[in-house]
C-alpha cells in the first residue's frame, strides 16, 4: 500500500512515528504532510522522518480557518500527484475533504471529544472514525473502538524505556524530587473557551517549597517573568524521559498528562475541557487526578509532593501495570488493523 499520514500536532508524529516504521518495514510506502506548530517538525527531524510541510498555525479562529483552506488545497496537489491507497491522520479535517473529493479510504484517529466544529464534518466524511473505547461522544458512523490511549503508541514498554543519562543532560537528576510543569497557548481550534491555571505564580511558588520545579512550555506562550527561571529547554524527543522521572506532572496539558500516567507518573490535569481518556485513566486505574479548580489541583499537588519519591513511584507503577493489563499495545494494533482495512477496501485509483 501506500499511504499518506497527516500530521498537525507534535503529539501526531509520537503517536504515528513507530506505525511508520514498521510499515515501512512491511514493505508499505508512507508518505508524510505536515504542519508547523509547536515542535512537530522538530520530532520529525529527531526521528530522521521525511516529510513534507503543507501549512504553519498561526493566531487566531480566523487564521485557522484560512489555514484549513491553504493546507487542503496543498495537500489535494500532493494526492494527486502521489496517488495513496489510503489518507491517515489525527483529527483529520483536510484528509477527510481529500479523501471525499477522490474517493480515497479516510481513515481519522482521535481522542479528542472537544472539538466540536471539525468533528461534526469528519465523522460524516471519514471512512472510519477509530477511537479507544474511553472516547465519550457519540459517533454517528463508522466508530471503530481499541482498549488503549494514543500515547500508549510510543510509550508502551515495547517501545520506549526511560534513559537517565537524556534527563542528567539536562542537569536533572533522576533520583531528585522534581515536579514537571506543561503550560498551553491554547491556539488550537479546539481550544476555544478553553482554559487552565488562573495563576500560575501563585501555584508554582507554593510547590517550589516542597522541590525543584521543571517547566515546559509551547513555545508560542510568554511565561510571566517570575516563572522564568523555572524554564527548561527540553529537546522534543527527550521529553518522555524527563516525565518519566518526574515526581509529578502538573499542567494544562491532556495528552502530556496521559503520558505521565502511561510511563505511571502522577499526573494533575488542569483544565475546564476534560477528556474522555483522562477521565478513564483517572476512574480505572488512579493515575490521573483531573480538576477544573486551581486551589483543589494545588491541594493534591501538595499531598502528593509531600510523599517520598520511592513510596510514590512503587503505588503508581502498580496502578501502571493494572492499566497495561488492560490496553492493547496500540502500534501493534494500528498496524494489523491498517493492513486488514487495506486488503479488505482499498481499491486503485488510476486516474484523478
Amino acid at each position: 500500500m501506500k499511504i499518506l499520514i497527516d500530521i498537525l500536532h507534535p503529539a501526531h508524529v509520537n503517536f504515528f512515528r513507530h506505525f511508520i516504521e514498521e510499515m515501512k518495514h512491511r514493505n508499505h510506502t508512507v508518505i508524510i504532510t505536515a504542519r508547523e506548530k509547536d515542535v512537530a517538525t522538530q520530532l520529525l527531524n529527531a526521528y530522521n522522518i521525511e516529510y513534507t510541510t503543507i501549512s504553519e498555525l498561526k493566531k487566531g479562529f480566523l487564521n485557522l480557518g484560512l489555514e484549513l483552506l491553504s493546507r487542503t488545497n496543498k495537500l489535494r496537489k500532493i494526492v494527486k500527484k502521489e496517488k495513496p491507497d489510503l489518507l491517515l491522520g489525527v483529527m483529520g479535517p483536510s484528509i477527510s475533504l481529500v479523501g471525499k473529493l477522490y474517493k480515497i479510504p479516510v481513515l481519522v484517529f482521535y481522542n479528542n471529544e472537544t472539538a466540536g466544529l471539525t468533528n461534526s464534518f469528519v465523522y460524516r466524511l471519514c471512512d472510519e472514525y477509530i477511537t479507544s473505547t474511553s472516547y465519550e461522544q457519540k459517533v454517528p458512523r463508522h466508530h471503530i473502538t481499541y482498549k488503549g490511549y494514543h500515547e500508549l503508541a510510543y510509550l508502551h514498554p515495547n517501545y520506549f524505556t526511560p534513559n537517565p543519562t537524556h534527563i542528567k543532560a539536562l542537569g536533572l537528576d533522576p533520583k531528585e524530587k522534581y515536579f514537571l510543569f506543561r503550560f498551553v497557548s491554547w491556539q488550537s481550534s479546539h481550544d476555544v473557551g478553553a482554559q487552565g491555571f488562573t495563576d500560575k505564580v501563585a501555584f508554582v511558588q507554593e510547590l517550589a517549597k516542597y522541590g525543584k520545579i521543571v517547566i515546559s512550555a509551547e513555545k508560542s506562550l510568554h511565561l510571566p517573568h517570575q516563572l522564568q527561571q523555572y524554564i527548561l529547554p527540553i529537546p522534543a524527543h527527550h521529553l518522555s524521559d524527563v516525565i518519566a522521572f518526574a515526581h509529578l506532572y502538573i499542567g494544562e496539558s491532556a495528552s502530556v498528562a496521559s503520558d505521565a500516567a502511561c510511563l505511571g507518573v502522577p499526573s494533575i490535569y488542569l483544565a475546564n475541557t476534560k477528556r474522555g481518556y483522562t477521565n478513564e485513566q483517572e476512574k480505572l486505574f488512579g493515575l490521573v487526578h483531573n480538576y477544573t479548580n486551581q486551589q483543589q489541583a494545588l491541594t493534591k499537588a501538595i499531598e502528593l509532593a509531600q510523599r517520598s519519591k520511592q513510596d510514590l513511584h512503587k503505588e503508581y507503577q502498580t496502578r501502571r501495570q493494572k492499566m497495561l493489563n488492560y490496553c492493547v499495545d496500540v502500534t501493534k494494533w494500528m498496524v494489523n488493523h491498517v493492513e486488514e482495512f487495506g486488503r479488505k477496501n482499498i481499491k486503485k485509483i488510476n486516474q484523478l
